[in-house]
């Protein structure tokens, strides 16, 4: 009796550090992406500045099409964007569907975002991703449990995706469009590639829209990492049809597949779901004000 007493309290002696451990890492783990976020979002001037001033960017018709139609003109210029993302990813083409709930900031100016998402990986443990996009670099980092390092990803093969992600998620704050780093070159009446200068990248994503101006598919080259290598591959962000939504004014596809398209076959590894858009947010208490400023 006495020595299952001993035993029981051992036990619960354990599991609380263990209790605790975890609650200290996952702490640590948000307090830094927080802090980075703040850094990130403080690049961002402080006045929105309004699209209509950009209305004769030199944009082939299909792009003015889709920016008239996604309600762009008509409001401020996107200086900070903040969305909510779920959906299911896996690792590799044969894996496990895993879910995950994302949250996702980014400086339209400045290029870059942050992406911190918790994946459900087993029963009560969790994976803890950071995808950060700064100063024209990407750092990609997950932790089991917040704990446990199981993947960091740094490099010029991970800052040409983080650039071509940026670029193809301007698809949620089309006002980015006009920004100057990114010039456009009409391939038909229909279709348009983006190349987007950065850092000592450049890039580009080729965008289909529909008669409409709604952005159907994006395409790219992309680098893919398998094992040590990294090989330039076909990356495909497809939106499901009917998935347009209206968030502040802006129309917005909330649906999309990521495919890689690999040798060996097709591999879409990522169903995305945004379920809300922030456009010009606050930051600390430093309103991003909506008003017309000198167009820069």
């Amino acid at each position: 009796m006495w020595l299952s007493v001993k035993i029981s309290a051992f036990v619960i002696m354990v599991l609380g550090m263990i209790a605790f451990m975890r609650r200290y890492f996952h702490q640590r783990f948000f307090q830094r992406t927080l802090r980075e976020k703040n850094r990130l979002l403080a690049q961002a001037p402080a006045y929105a500045r309004t699209a209509a001033d950009h209305a004769a960017h030199h944009c082939p018709l299909i792009v003015t099409r889709w920016l008239q139609h996604s309600g762009a003109l008509e409001h401020d210029l996107a200086q900070t964007v903040h969305l909510y993302q779920s959906g299911m990813l896996r690792a590799t083409p044969n894996g496990k569907w895993l879910p995950f709930h994302a949250e996702q900031w980014y400086t339209v100016p400045n290029p870059g975002f942050l992406w911190t998402a918790t994946v459900q990986a087993a029963p009560g443990i969790p994976l803890l991703a950071r995808d950060l996009y700064f100063e024209s670099r990407g750092d990609l980092q997950i932790k089991l449990d917040g704990i446990f390092p199981m993947a960091h990803s740094q490099g010029f093969p991970v800052d040409q995706g983080s650039l071509i992600r940026f670029l193809a998620e301007i698809v949620w704050f089309p006002s980015a469009a006009l920004s100057n780093y990114i010039e456009w070159e009409q391939i038909d009446t229909v279709t348009a590639r983006a190349a987007m200068s950065y850092g000592r990248i450049t890039d580009g994503v080729i965008f289909h829209f529909d008669a409409f101006g709604d952005v159907e598919r994006l395409e790219a080259e992309r680098y893919y990492s398998h094992g040590s290598l990294a090989t330039l591959e076909k990356w495909t962000m497809r939106v499901i049809p009917g998935s347009y939504k209206t968030f502040s004014g802006i129309r917005v596809p909330t649906e999309l597949e990521v495919t890689w398209g690999l040798p060996e076959g097709d591999f879409t590894w990522l169903k995305l779901c945004i379920s809300d858009v922030e456009y010009n947010i606050e930051l600390d208490g430093l309103r991003l004000r909506r008003q017309v400023a000198v167009a820069y």
